[in-house]
């Protein structure tokens, strides 16, 4: 019986921890395999600084961040490059904070190579079908509509949002369903039921839906990370805290 369908995880998916320097920090990343990443998502684990978010679809330079609703911002000495195995920072304190310890999540698409898909509102996908994971970009409809995203397995887990404006990172979780969603960015409980952003549809082997509110709700250009599930390698479930240490 099989356990597993990759072999090695830290080909598509690797955590790195570092100091920074305010300086150019050149990371290297220790997991068995050679990892390039085209999601970073970065977080400085002394400060209260913002998390960031980098991706090779949208280009090295361009920020998002996962606590505010900002729009994507151009930041020159921010992610200097991605790299064969890491990634090289410049001197931008949320990510390489003097003396500071940070950590980096990174996951490997399929090496910033898109191809364009266009089976409702089209899309600019990279996607990796082995890890199970892609990055959608694609311009809003405002009205009801599906997006490919490229896994050719059913996601279980969509981050997305508009990033030419303000506005919030809208989740869909296969535990919530598509009448409801959390946002990234807020404290508040599930808003549901609520259909207004993932149309009361859940995605499929192709296509995620989305309805005429969230990050759909004008002609807006929105980033989409996807995720399915892997035998052995990533899983989306829930639980019922109890408030109790065991």
């Amino acid at each position: 019986m099989a356990y597993t369908t990759i072999d090695d995880p830290s080909a598509y998916f690797q955590t790195a921890l570092y100091t920074g320097n305010e300086s150019t920090n050149v990371i290297t990343n220790d997991g068995n395999s050679d990892l390039q990443p085209d999601l970073w998502w970065g977080a400085d684990r002394t400060s209260t600084s913002w998390n960031s978010v980098y991706d090779s679809s949208r280009g090295v330079t361009k920020q998002l961040n996962t606590n505010v609703t900002n729009s994507e911002y151009t930041v020159s000495n921010g992610m200097a490059s991605f790299n064969s195995d890491g990634f090289t920072l410049g001197s931008h304190d949320n990510s390489n904070g003097n003396g500071e310890n940070h950590v980096a999540w990174q996951w490997k698409a399929n090496g910033g190579t898109t191809s364009t898909l266009s089976g409702g509102i089209p899309a600019t996908v990279q996607a990796n079908t082995t890890a199970g994971f892609s990055i959608v970009k694609f311009t809003a409809s405002g009205n009801n509509n599906q997006v490919e995203h490229g896994l050719s397995a059913v996601p279980h887990f969509i981050i997305a949002r508009s990033i030419d404006i303000s506005d919030n990172w809208f989740i869909y979780h296969k535990s919530i369903g598509p009448n409801g969603y959390i946002m990234l960015n807020q404290t508040s409980a599930t808003d549901s039921p609520n259909s207004t952003v993932w149309r009361n549809i859940d995605p499929t082997s192709q296509y995620f839906y989305v309805s005429t509110g969230g990050f759909n709700d004008g002609s807006t250009d929105v980033i989409a990370y996807c995720f399915a599930e892997k035998q052995g390698y990533s899983k989306f479930g829930s639980y019922t805290g109890n408030g109790h240490a065991t």
